[in-house]
């Protein structure tokens, strides 16, 4: 499921859109690396919640789960960036 967020726009609560950079499941919980159309510096890390089978995303604010989340992310992207080249 997750991976059909990626490359999707969401809709966050404060209503802007974002476009899903990458995903990342972790012990059964789904994290997404976004970017802001309007202004493409604001990247956020949310994680989605399934409630009664609406979708929430809470965005992530403890600093210690931001930045371990961070550098996950970094490692899958860099993993990509490095498969390009090879190709």
């Amino acid at each position: 499921m997750m991976d059909s967020l990626k490359n999707k726009i969401v809709k966050l609560e404060n209503n802007k859109e974002y476009f899903v950079l990458e995903t990342l499941i972790d012990n059964n919980i789904n994290y997404m690396l976004l970017l802001n159309l309007v202004d493409d510096k604001e990247i956020k890390i949310v994680k989605m919640i399934l409630d009664n089978g609406e979708e929430y995303f809470v965005e992530i604010t403890d600093d210690k789960e931001l930045t371990s989340l961070k550098s996950r992310f970094k490692d899958i992207l860099d993993e990509q960036k490095k498969k390009i080249i090879e190709n």
